[in-house]
């Protein structure tokens, strides 16, 4: 080269997600050269570029349970939290937020097997919650679900909520309260209260069934 005719050169660089992460991709330059007739290296000064990448952090839940229909008080509902990061950018500090619609609760503990995804990743989580006197009344359990995480910069992230909704649906056979006495405050009390007409209606249509079946065995020993 020479100071007339410049000279021109190229290079070419595959970005990493470790650039993406970074925001930006730096990159330094310098040159050397000897003139004709010299052995000692002229270096010439220092040129940098930077170009930046644009980021993009998103994170979704997908909620859902083992059921739809509950029918007795202390049965359990399993729930799984599928979280996905659907960014471009690794995120960290992965939490899952679920919330009980009152009078629903306490909290359920969600429990996820890691608070990290790269790019594309999804981790399951799961939650278990069992089913209340005061659910039984109220006609079931909802509640919602979402999930924050934060960039490799640190700015926080939030996925659209999630809701799964479970109902209270007492068993058609009776026998027995819905509210058996000793689980969750269930007691015996003053006729009126639907467990206590549940558990009457379910005791007189036993009673009713025996009466019957010994009514058609007598009968029976009678014409024999």
């Amino acid at each position: 080269t020479s100071p007339k005719h410049p000279e021109t050169c190229t290079a070419s660089y595959v970005t990493t997600q470790a650039d993406i992460d970074n925001g930006s991709v730096s990159d330094t330059a310098t040159a050397s050269g000897t003139a004709p007739g010299s052995q000692t290296p002229v270096d010439s000064n220092t040129s940098s570029a930077s170009v930046p990448v644009a980021q993009s952090a998103a994170i979704t839940v997908v909620k859902s349970a083992n059921t739809k229909v509950v029918n007795h008080v202390s049965q359990k509902i399993h729930y799984r939290f599928v979280v996905k990061n659907t960014g471009n950018v690794s995120l960290k500090a992965v939490t899952v937020h679920d919330h009980l619609k009152a009078p629903a609760g306490p909290a359920v503990h969600v429990v996820c097997p890691s608070n990290s995804l790269r790019v594309g990743a999804q981790f399951v989580c799961t939650a278990t919650y069992i089913v209340t006197t005061a659910d039984a009344r109220h006609g079931g359990v909802g509640n919602t679900a979402t999930v924050t995480a934060l960039s490799p910069h640190g700015a926080r992230v939030s996925s659209s909520a999630s809701t799964w909704s479970v109902k209270f649906r007492a068993a058609a056979s009776g026998g027995g309260p819905i509210v058996p006495n000793g689980v969750d405050g269930g007691q015996a009390g003053p006729l009126g209260r639907t467990e206590d007409l549940w558990y009457l209606l379910g005791g007189a249509g036993a009673l009713a069934t025996a009466m019957v079946l010994g009514l058609a065995l007598a009968l029976r020993r009678r014409r024999l």
